[in-house]
């Protein structure tokens, strides 16, 4: 009997972890429906407290839909005091 009831002890925890996740999702679908293409709508705070001074690196990845990317580029050249061309040159990438 005991098993009997660890089983539908299991069964219950279960359902509500199921209805956790679809309240994440619903959640989920909710923000995406709000969302306003080109517009930043999400804030992330985080606190690392340490109990000493110490080297901390901290990765954060974050994903984007409807993204886009552009690169470009900028030339320099110059010339000289006589007009002719000097042999600095410079090209900066800007991606």
């Amino acid at each position: 009997m005991d098993g009997f009831l660890n089983k539908a002890d299991r069964v219950m925890q279960l359902a509500k972890i199921d209805a956790e996740i679809e309240e994440i999702d619903r959640q989920i679908r909710e923000k995406k429906a709000s969302h306003v293409k080109g517009s930043p709508n999400i804030r992330l705070a985080a606190m690392i407290t340490l109990e000493e001074d110490t080297n901390v690196e901290l990765k954060l990845t974050y994903i984007v839909n409807g993204s886009s990317w552009s690169l470009s580029y900028e030339l320099h050249a110059f010339t000289d005091g006589s007009g002719q061309p000097s042999e600095t040159v410079s090209l900066h990438c800007h991606a």
